[in-house]
């Protein structure tokens, strides 16, 4: 059990801006804009909004791996 927890640990990003690609997806350009109206956003409404792209959630199912990251 203890190699689980530890591995799972290491899959779930410190997050720390608005935006984090783990995948390279997104432009430099792209990922300022994006974070710009998330931050907008989260000051108009109260509200915060983070985006995080990963390449896999592998063995977990996705519903899983979103609820830890929450």
């Amino acid at each position: 059990l203890l190699p689980s927890l530890t591995m799972a640990e290491k899959k779930v990003p410190e997050l720390v801006r608005p935006v984090t690609d783990l995948t390279s997806t997104i432009g430099f350009r792209e990922r300022e804009a994006l974070e710009k109206r998330l931050t907008d956003y989260a000051n108009e409404r109260g509200t915060q909004v983070a985006v995080l792209l990963v390449d896999t959630t592998d063995p977990e199912p996705i519903e899983d791996y979103a609820y830890r990251v929450f």
